[in-house]
């Protein structure tokens, strides 16, 4: 009897035990493929950071040199600048000194003209 009970469960359960065993060898399957394919993701992601970083150090460096090019030009134009500055501070002290002494020149000759006419009137004084 007890044998005739064991062969009836197995009778109804084996089949769906055997239907359970292939859909879990298909899920095991699916999740080896899904792995398989998210490992290759995870390697296709590391390559295209490591390339990104790259560029980026390489994109850094370049302005970093271009950095380096603006402070040279901006120095050298400073330079310039200041020399410049002088340059024209010195003709400007220059042009003042000489229209001094001919602004000097005209009032001395102003004043003499005046002696010599007999005018009482001085232009020496502004």
């Amino acid at each position: 009897m007890i044998e005739r009970i064991a062969e009836a469960v197995k009778k109804a359960l084996l089949p769906e035990l055997e239907k359970l065993s292939a859909r879990m060898d298909r899920m095991e399957g699916r999740l080896e493929e899904l792995s398989h394919r998210l490992g290759d993701l995870n390697d296709q992601l590391i390559a295209t950071r490591a390339e990104l970083s790259a560029r980026i150090d390489q994109t850094n460096a370049r302005i970093d040199e271009t950095n380096g090019r603006i402070d040279e030009v901006r120095n050298d134009l400073s330079a310039r600048i200041d020399d410049l500055r002088s340059d024209l501070i010195g003709r400007i002290e220059q042009t003042n000194a000489r229209i001094d002494k001919v602004h000097s020149d005209l009032i001395g000759r102003i004043d003499k003209v005046h002696s010599l006419s007999g005018g009482s009137m001085k232009c020496g004084g502004r």
